[in-house]
């Protein structure tokens, strides 16, 4: 495979780091910070540049948090600065990360996302008796670095440009030489990448009937119970292999009695929200009417909220209770 050159000039160019300020920007440009960046963006874009091209940026300034969804996570939000550097990184190399992702893989690509995940796997129910489905305790935490960084420079050349790659990368370590914080938009696309040739490999077995793949949970089809131990036997054993020994989270199970996935319960004729989804769509809903009555937004900006709180339930069978939560919080639906 042909490297992809990464110029220093390009990716510091005034253009593209003014296109990674609006990027960096949407939707949140009533924070104080950003509003505060962009009223002086001449002066702090070139700033970035000269850190950009003297490899001197900020990359420990984290701000971290705990999410429970549904289990505790540690989210760490990188400053604006560096999440504009984020952007000019991948506004140059996010369409050769994307490239590199095989059909069936689904977090953090256009077009793809988790509806069109679940769908695959409702096709995959259809079509095999068995399934395997495996996730990875602690994912983002146990990425190893050397490992990371290989794997990029067999995708991409430029001594600067990987140079930075290194000095973000080593800028966050939840151990040793490990780990990438679950928040920052490299992450995403980096972890999404670990995986790629994993991904091959499982397609590729002879026994393996469909792939499914959104970030680390992952799901195959089988014929019969036998060969779905051997792939996940010979799963476990190759990601051990790509350096991640951790504990993975198997299930062997039957295709017609369904899985769990991605927030649904998928079953070979329909699709149910879990019970994480349904409390998410109470607390989403009750959320934006609360905005709304305090007089935080107007009508429009409650119905766009409705919208995508609504978008939570696709596309589950779920009319029935869309219509209870509405009734009981005093909503109509159209």
């Amino acid at each position: 495979m042909k490297r992809l050159y990464v110029d220093s000039e390009e990716l510091t160019c005034w253009d593209n780091l003014l296109l990674a300020m609006w990027k960096a920007a949407k939707g949140k440009r009533s924070r104080p910070d950003i509003r505060e960046f962009v009223a002086d963006y001449e002066n702090r874009l070139g700033n970035l540049q000269a850190q950009i091209r003297n490899l001197q940026l900020p990359v420990d300034d984290y701000r971290c948090f705990r999410i429970h969804d549904p289990k505790p996570r540690n989210i760490v939000a990188v400053g604006f600065g560096m999440r504009v550097v984020h952007h000019a990184i991948m506004n140059r190399i996010g369409d050769s990360l994307e490239r590199s992702q095989i059909h069936n893989s689904f977090a953090c690509l256009p077009k793809r996302g988790v509806h069109a995940a679940v769908h695959r796997v409702q096709r995959g129910l259809r079509r095999a008796e068995w399934y395997v489905k495996i996730d990875i305790d602690k994912y983002f935490d146990n990425i190893d670095h050397h490992r990371l960084k290989e794997k990029l420079a067999r995708r991409f050349k430029g001594n600067h440009f990987l140079s930075l790659l290194d000095l973000i990368i080593d800028g966050y370590r939840s151990e040793p030489e490990k780990g990438l914080p679950i928040g920052s938009l490299t992450s995403q696309y980096f972890a999404n990448f670990y995986l790629e040739r994993f991904d091959r490999f499982i397609e590729q077995l002879p026994t393996t009937k469909g792939y499914v793949r959104y970030m680390d949970d992952m799901i195959w089809f089988c014929d019969n119970k036998i060969s779905a131990k051997e792939t996940l036997d010979q799963a476990i054993y190759y990601l051990q292999d790509e350096g991640l020994k951790v504990k993975v989270h198997p299930q062997i199970q039957l295709c017609r009695q369904g899985v769990g996935y991605c927030g649904f319960r998928i079953g070979q004729q329909q699709i149910r929200l879990t019970r994480r989804k349904k409390r998410a769509y109470r607390r989403h809903l009750l959320r934006w009417q609360g905005r709304w009555q305090r007089g935080e937004i107007h009508a429009l900006q409650l119905q766009r909220g409705y919208d995508a709180v609504h978008a939570i339930t696709y596309p589950a069978r779920s009319r029935g209770f869309r219509r209870s939560v509405l009734a009981t919080t005093g909503t109509v639906e159209a």
